[in-house]
């Protein structure tokens, strides 16, 4: 018998050396897959984040995925502490039973508006400004223009100390969370319901809201 054994020992070992082969060429595979897939992932996701940091200046569905709109009602107690805020920040008294409308520009990823240009930007400002606040007036409200340091075109409003505002980050981190839209609107009426629209060009909403 013991020669039987050891003539089949070899063939065994073989058997044994193949089926090792086998195993490891199996692993050694399934390293490379995972290590492909796990590249070509990072690469899809760093993609996205380099898109995000473009900032987008038409009017297409990206653009209309940042545009967002929320009303609500704030108790009175909310609307007496942000009146209060509001004021601080604004360095200005607001005159009781006034609705108030805080436009915001800040840096994000779509600005359609800004798409024209410098020019463009400046006279849209030219005529947007007094617009918005002979409506106001009208209306029984004050309106202010804020601007963060970053926002695309804060040398156009430095240069508009009369009307634009800057924010020291409180309105970018208090009032205005959401930063995928370059453009805001925020509104308050004395009866504690507001309106806060992500999107450039709402002022219609914005009307609505206050004459309804």
């Amino acid at each position: 018998m013991l020669p039987l054994i050891e003539d089949g020992l070899p063939r065994i070992i073989g058997r044994i050396k193949i089926l090792n082969d086998y195993s490891m060429m199996f692993i050694l595979r399934s390293v490379v897959v995972f290590l492909l897939f796990s590249i070509i992932t990072s690469c899809s996701s760093s993609k996205g984040i380099e898109d995000k940091n473009v900032i987008n200046y038409k009017y297409n569905g990206r653009y209309k995925r940042s545009i967002t709109k929320k009303d609500g009602q704030l108790s009175s107690l909310k609307y007496e502490n942000l009146k209060l805020n509001l004021e601080k920040e604004l360095d200005t008294i607001i005159p009781a039973g006034k609705s108030i409308i805080i436009n915001y520009e800040q840096l994000a990823p779509n600005c359609f508006k800004y798409g024209g240009g410098l020019a463009y930007v400046q006279n849209a400002l030219d005529y947007f400004v007094p617009k918005a606040t002979k409506f106001a007036n009208e209306n029984n409200s004050v309106i202010f223009f804020v601007y963060s340091k970053e926002s695309v075109y804060a040398p156009i409003y430095n240069t508009r100390k009369d009307s634009h505002i800057l924010d020291n980050g409180f309105f970018y981190s208090q009032i205005f969370k959401l930063h995928d839209n370059c453009s805001a609107q925020y509104v308050i009426r004395p009866d504690g319901k507001f309106l806060k629209i992500y999107g450039e060009d709402h002022f219609d909403d914005v009307e609505e809201f206050l004459l309804d």
